[in-house]
């Protein structure tokens, strides 16, 4: 009889809906392993006792906040309005494909974001939900974003800066 410490991810797609739950070395791992549908993750850890040949597990612990996975495009508040700007045209220039309620809906729904993307700083950064082309969330500073290759895209991870040396040469 033994016990141990693993971590996990549990996946969820764009509406919440939970996916798969796997276990991970760290997040840059899950953000790797997560599939094409996955929105994000969180991860936990729990202890498991083997015994007799069998897991026994503990309960859940150390859960993290969300976290956005698949994130390749980070947004800028002007990229969004751009977006939506474009989307809108279209839409109003649609013919017979769409009902006139369903097309009002879809006009008034794109100006509504237009208009939103303006109420956010110049630097706000966004992610756009997977299989919904208008639905963006926008990134909070305690937020954190993986691309699909497990590189960390939110917050930014910056180089530290040089000192510079302002004491006279020889």
């Amino acid at each position: 009889m033994y016990a141990l410490t693993k971590k996990f991810a549990a996946f969820e797609d764009s509406r919440g809906r939970a996916l798969e739950t796997i276990e991970i070395k760290d997040e840059a791992h899950a953000a790797v392993a997560a599939e094409a549908d996955a929105f994000g993750f969180t991860t936990f850890e729990r202890d498991v006792l083997r015994y007799d040949g069998q897991d026994i597990q503990g309960d859940l612990k150390n859960r993290t906040a969300f976290v956005y996975a698949n994130v390749d495009k980070l947004w800028s508040r002007d990229d969004v309005a751009a977006y939506c700007q474009a989307e809108l045209e279209t839409a109003r220039g649609q013919k017979g494909l769409l009902s006139l309620f369903t097309k009002a809906s879809k006009i008034s729904t794109l100006e509504k974001l237009v208009a939103f993307a303006d109420d956010f700083e110049a630097d706000a950064r966004f992610v756009q939900r997977a299989g919904r082309p208008v639905d963006f969330l926008v990134l909070q500073d305690n937020d954190k974003a993986y691309d699909s290759r497990g590189k960390q895209v939110w917050p930014a991870t910056q180089a530290p800066e040089l000192a510079q040396d302002n004491t006279p040469g020889f």
